[in-house]
């Protein structure tokens, strides 16, 4: 069919080939690339120096994070891999290496590292494709140059592309062309030294890739499913509950039910101030989520870091938090400190030079420990430098905890180069930190208690049933599809991406006075088949009025209803079922059948919430017992008498199972 589309963003499908077919190996692309429907059917695509989670699963542990860290500027961090026993020769099944990685996203000094380790500069992957091939195609042309001049060749790859077709910038292109005319000998590789200034890559890597760049979201405030001040305590204490079993459902909660407004100051502070646990706050802080961002960009700018050093700083984060252990997630959260800290420095200069104090600074001795405030920042050249340095420190702290020793000069080498452009940190800053660290002055416990002085709130009811409740998403728009999946499917896959209420209905749905059945909007109205949802065991937790669906007893829900909007429709004894619909007041209305489905709350593992529509909520339960509790409950507290609803409320039968 004549040449392939390629891309970087797709690997291989299987380990089989069926060559009566098609004798080229068969790929598939794990993002969009923007191609035509009718290319895709026919192209295939090389790794180009990216790796997947299944390409990297028969490796250690290590050696995937050496792969994270090698496609970035944290150099730092790389380093420290080796140091725990990372290989760094390793390979995926697709035979991309770490200089692969490195070639397409990491900095000018992380490919330089590795190629100092002798990591081979003409290692082929599963496509044929080198590291100067991934240079070339992603236009990097101080990388492509390096590694010309460390002996990289200029071969082809298995489709019989050079680096020179490869080649996406013409500045790239010059380099690689016009090399081979003047090769010089490849000088030795071995062991990183001390860094010297070098001018000879004064080019795309004088700055680091990618370096300088800080993104903050944009933000819009969600508004609440329900408001409830007069049970605002004890939604305060379940929704910290929730959210010690599993952050991002607890934040949704939270917001969903009006309990906290959404705003990411306010959120911080209600999480500090009710003693959410530490080492939750600081994992989800942590996330790449986009509200888990958000809380991160507000919960660190709010930290006083004005006059710390980097000793001081690291312990200012961790009294209301607990630093996380996964290395990625640690690296995020420091970059956001080393940002902030630099920042609040900046301010403070210039509000000097305001004044006319520019010069006012005072040396610090080195000997009183590690350099802190204005004169550290003079130390050094940016935030990159000191986002290192405080991983680098951390690194340390960790590593000597273990049990394990590094002497000064061990820890100075290892920070070779990884301040801005291939520069070192002062000695004189290292110094006063490896003081600190090793002489045990860093404390990175958090500083509040973990347990909160509220007990866990109980459950009124707590057992297991089948249950069923198809629904669409309530939002504006056109319905994209009508989701095929239970709540709690949605809930694990992100919810309903795109839907509305606006969808189309049924033939003479709006005329009906009577409630439409389930299986009338199990699918979309031009489908086939029944179009009934298969049941799916549930937890069911009720909490006052609030009905949880969780997939199993101890985990947090994904899901809540709200009985206060919800009747008793059906409680079936010959099939222990009960059905759920939306309680209507008054008079049936004349308008949309949609405007008396019951509602039900999506919680969403990333900090968001979605609310799903559907005409019932069916559960079957497995246990005589437990289908006469709850339908016997279920009738007071969903009754059309309030007084009912309110005794139901006061005599609720209570378990010994609790949501924490």
């Amino acid at each position: 069919m004549g040449n392939q589309l390629t891309c970087g963003c797709c690997a291989k499908e299987g380990g089989n080939l069926v060559e009566e077919q098609d004798s080229r190996p068969s790929f598939f692309c794990r993002k969009s690339c923007g191609l035509d429907d009718l290319e895709t059917d026919f192209f295939t695509c090389d790794p180009a120096g990216v790796c997947f989670e299944d390409t990297l699963a028969a490796i250690d542990v290590k050696e995937r994070l050496s792969f994270s860290f090698a496609g970035s500027a944290n150099l730092a961090a790389l380093r420290w891999g080796f140091v725990h026993g990372a290989n760094p020769k390793v390979a995926d099944s697709n035979g991309t290496t770490l200089l692969h990685v490195a070639a397409r996203a990491g900095s000018f000094q992380v490919v330089k590292d590795l190629v100092l380790r002798s990591v081979d500069v003409n290692a082929v992957d599963c496509a044929g494709w080198t590291p100067l091939h991934v240079a070339s195609c992603m236009g990097r042309q101080d990388v492509s140059l390096y590694l010309l001049q460390m002996g990289a060749k200029t071969s082809k790859t298995a489709r019989g592309l050079t680096p020179e077709k490869l080649c996406s910038h013409p500045h790239t292109k010059e380099v690689v062309v016009g090399f081979e005319e003047r090769r010089p000998k490849a000088p030795q590789v071995g062991i990183p030294l001390r860094s010297t200034p070098n001018s000879e890559f004064s080019g795309s890597g004088s700055t680091e890739f990618g370096a300088g760049l800080h993104f903050e979201p944009f933000f819009v405030p969600r508004e609440p499913v329900l408001h409830e001040p007069r049970h605002r305590e004890e939604l305060q204490h379940l929704g910290i509950s929730i959210f010690n079993r599993s952050p991002g459902h607890g934040v949704a909660f939270l917001v969903a039910l009006g309990i906290v407004r959404d705003f990411p100051v306010e959120i911080n502070n209600f999480l500090v101030r009710l003693a959410a646990d530490p080492e939750k706050m600081g994992d989800y802080l942590s996330e790449e989520y986009p509200t888990a961002q958000t809380l991160r960009l507000e919960f660190l700018n709010s930290l006083p870091l004005l006059g710390t050093g980097v000793i001081s700083a690291l312990e200012a984060v961790s009294r209301d938090l607990m630093l996380p252990r996964s290395w990625t997630k640690v690296d995020r959260l420091l970059r956001g400190v080393a940002h902030f800290w630099w920042k609040q420095h900046e301010e403070e200069l210039n509000d000097r030079k305001v004044e006319g104090n520019q010069g006012a600074f005072n040396p610090q001795d080195p000997s009183q420990g590690e350099l802190v405030g204005l004169e550290l920042q003079r130390a050094l050249l940016g935030t990159d430098g000191l986002h290192r340095l405080m991983f680098s420190t951390l690194m340390l702290h960790r590593w000597l905890s273990e049990g394990h020793e590094m002497t000064l000069n061990e820890w100075v080498q290892l920070n070779t180069g990884i301040e801005g452009c291939g520069n070192d940190i002062p000695l004189h800053v290292q110094m006063g930190i490896y003081s600190a660290v090793s002489s045990q002055q860093l404390q990175l416990n958090a500083v509040r208690s973990a347990v909160s002085s509220f007990k866990p709130a109980l459950p009124s009811l707590n057992s297991s049933a089948f249950v069923r409740f198809h629904g669409r998403p309530q939002t504006d728009g056109d319905l994209a599809h009508w989701p095929q999946a239970s709540p709690h499917v949605l809930a694990a896959e992100g919810g309903v991406l795109a839907a509305g209420r606006m969808s189309p209905q049924p033939n003479g749905a709006d005329k009906q006075r009577r409630r439409p059945s389930l299986t009338t909007f199990a699918q979309p109205f031009d489908a086939g088949g029944t179009g009934r949802l298969e049941e799916e065991m549930t937890w069911l937790r009720l909490h006052q009025w609030l009905l949880f669906l969780a997939s199993t007893e101890g985990t947090a829900p994904f899901a809540f209803v709200s009985l206060k909007k919800a009747a008793l429709l059906r409680a079936d004894a010959r099939v222990l079922q009960i059905v759920l619909a939306r309680r209507v007041e008054g008079e049936w209305p004349t308008a949309m059948v949609d405007d008396d489905w019951l509602e039900l709350c999506l919680l969403l593992g990333d900090g968001r919430f979605q609310v799903l529509e559907a005409p019932e909520l069916v559960m079957r339960f497995n246990d005589p017992a437990d289908f006469q509790t709850w339908a016997a409950y279920l009738k007071e507290i969903c009754s059309e008498d309030s007084e009912r609803r309110r005794a139901a409320l006061k005599a609720c039968p209570v378990t010994n199972q609790v949501i924490s």
